[in-house]
């Protein structure tokens, strides 16, 4: 093999790895569940503003989400939030959309 193969196989292992570690870090950065693969966050329950009937308002976008059980239309504006499965609150999106919003299991 000679020293160019060698150094080509080398940088191309690093780079393998390096890639590897990094897909890892974002796998555990991203919850599991989170329908967006960008932009996903731990954020605490003062991000939100719990209203009736379990909905929540995310305070900087204004977006209004409701348990994904209620069946049907409903009425009002809003869109479903899905469980958490880590018992944290996480939101999914950019600082004026929010993709999802995952909200822990009442009593969790």
């Amino acid at each position: 093999m000679t020293r160019l193969t060698q150094l080509i196989m080398t940088t191309s292992i690093a780079a393998i790895g390096t890639m590897l570690m990094a897909s890892d870090g974002l796998a555990q950065q991203h919850p599991r569940g989170c329908c967006h693969a960008t932009g996903c966050s731990t954020i605490s329950s003062g991000d939100l503003q719990k209203g009736a009937e379990e909905t929540y308002t995310v305070t900087m976008t204004g977006e209004v989400f409701f348990p994904p059980e209620q069946v049907g239309i409903s009425p009002r504006p809003g869109r479903r939030y899905q469980w958490s499965e880590d018992g944290d609150f996480h939101r999914c999106g950019t600082s004026t959309l929010t993709q999802c919003l995952l909200v822990p299991r009442p009593g969790a």
